[in-house]
């Protein structure tokens, strides 16, 4: 009974049940079954189930009910009044739960808590990190020397990271990773994001407004925007890697660089074009496969980066330009962004390709690019298909050699040609397959159909 009381912040019926003989439960741990109660995580004493939130402070990324941070406040005094430990669960609990310094001091007072000391935070790879992402990869933010400043940085609210600073938290204090909270903090999507449906649009933008207000705080407390972890790469390099644009400003204003390249060469601007996470698009936040823009438009964007020095045509260590990266993606806003901040289209890497030949080489697309959802003005035309258009037009635009042959001789207007055929031969080959029942039937139809009938997409190699 105190577990529950204290849980749900009753501070009257604490104090009733203690009167009452319920001190011996003090340091008692709930046996519940996770399995029976999903919202009770077994093994926490009383105070340790009074933080385990969601506090009103929390943001949108928890789902559970809040209790009144006046009513937890009261509910620890009479729980630490009383005998209870004040343990490292039960401050890792309030830090998780967004509570701020009003609940976090009384919780670490007189040395009860060191809170620089690390311990090891991993919520297991399906929560933070990208399918196929190893743990200590380049990709996952979890670890194993990670401080209480780390997890609230991923996991909480500006409220918490501010209170954690005004107790002494190490802001410079780096996981095995070298990574610092600051990495962390730009990083959140691969935490929060699967948390949510597609049409949950205000609640997205609710977490990237609270992720930006972490950031200014760190920031504004003296974290470093250069600092560079194992695989040599600032927090820049995570926000660019995940196409948060709005945190560019205040990391660059903050002494950020667009020109420190990571282990592979790659700038900040290279992981904007390879992006490999999800987009914002004018407000609306999106999965990469179904939306294409930045917070802003290209050329908008570009006014924002134009006062800060960047080395716009820096290859990698595989001798691409960003402006290749971003074509072979097929993220025209990116492209656009990269002509407008004087990207040079002619640049050839090592196999001889401008971005006009990636542009117009379609041979990475996945088989549901090809034969995927219609609805464009001409006959099988779909997104992907319209956004390749618009990246030749924009290249073209901007005074690209047309006359370029690449290491196999060929122009991309030959290649264009190759791929139009291929894709055309490969969209009849999908219709044929089904004669039975093609008239009516959208891309995406016969996309799931065929997919039920084969094992693995890869089948679809045959039609290359």
């Amino acid at each position: 009974m105190l577990h529950v009381a204290a849980r749900f912040g009753h501070s009257e019926l604490v104090t009733l049940l203690l009167q009452r003989g319920a001190l011996k439960d003090l340091e008692t741990r709930c046996k519940c079954q996770k399995s029976q109660a999903p919202e009770w995580d077994p093994g926490y004493t009383p105070l340790e189930y009074t933080c385990y939130g969601p506090s009103e402070a929390c943001d949108s990324g928890s789902k559970q009910q809040s209790v009144p941070i006046e009513s937890v406040l009261r509910v620890i005094e009479t729980l630490v009044d009383a005998g209870a430990e004040r343990s490292r669960a039960a401050f890792k609990n309030a830090v998780l739960s967004g509570f701020g310094v009003e609940v976090l001091r009384p919780l670490s007072d007189k040395g009860a808590v060191d809170i620089c000391v690390p311990e090891e935070y991993d919520k297991g790879p399906e929560e933070f990190h990208w399918e196929g992402r190893e743990y200590g990869s380049k990709e996952c933010i979890a670890d194993e020397r990670a401080t209480f400043l780390h997890m609230a940085s991923v996991e909480s609210n500006a409220a918490t990271v501010r209170g954690l600073l005004e107790l002494g938290a190490d802001i410079h204090a780096c996981d095995t990773l070298g990574r610092q909270p600051l990495h962390w903090a730009v990083s959140r999507f691969q935490r929060y994001w699967p948390l949510f449906g597609p049409d949950d649009v205000s609640a997205k933008l609710e977490v990237l407004q609270e992720m930006s207000a972490k950031v200014e705080v760190l920031l504004q407390s003296g974290a470093n925007p250069g600092r560079q972890d194992r695989f040599r790469r600032t927090p820049l390099h995570y926000a660019a890697l995940q196409m948060h644009t709005r945190l560019f400003e205040p990391l660059l204003r903050h002494g950020g660089s667009l020109t420190v390249t990571d282990e592979d060469g790659r700038s900040p601007l290279h992981l904007l074009a390879d992006g490999q996470s999800y987009l914002i698009d004018n407000g609306r936040a999106d999965w990469f496969d179904s939306a294409e823009e930045l917070d802003v438009s290209g050329r908008e964007f570009a006014t924002v980066l134009k006062p800060y020095s960047t080395d716009i045509d820096q290859k990698d260590a595989l001798g691409n330009t960003a402006l290749h990266l971003a074509a072979g993606r097929a993220y025209a806003s990116v492209l656009e962004l990269l002509l407008a901040l004087g990207a040079d289209p002619n640049i050839a890497n090592p196999q001889g390709q401008t971005a006009l030949h990636l542009a117009c080489d379609q041979q990475s697309r996945t088989w549901y690019d090809i034969i995927g959802p219609a609805g464009g003005p001409e006959p099988w035309e779909n997104e992907t298909d319209r956004r390749h258009k618009r990246m030749r037009t924009l290249l073209i635009d901007a005074g690209v050699d047309q006359s370029i042959r690449d290491a196999q001789g060929r122009t991309a207007a030959e290649i264009e040609r190759e791929e139009a055929s291929r894709i055309s031969q490969m969209r009849q080959k999908c219709v044929d397959d089904f004669p039975e029942r093609k008239k009516g039937w959208s891309w995406e139809t016969l996309a799931e159909e065929y997919e039920s009938r084969h094992q693995s997409p890869s089948d679809w190699i045959m039609y290359r």
